[in-house]
């Protein structure tokens, strides 16, 4: 079987410690997971999953 050329692979993004940390922060001084992802460009989800750790 081979590969598709039609199917482009997404690069995975990568955050550091550092950038999820301020994401949490931003996120309490939003009041708003949502909002505070917005900014950056994360999702909603991860952001969470962050301040829940």
């Amino acid at each position: 079987m081979g590969v598709n050329p039609k199917v482009v692979m997404k690069k995975r993004r990568v955050f550091d410690e550092t950038f999820k940390k301020m994401a949490v922060e931003l996120s309490r001084a939003e009041g708003s997971v949502q909002e505070a992802a917005r900014e950056p460009g994360i999702d909603s989800s991860r952001a969470t999953k962050w301040a829940t750790w």
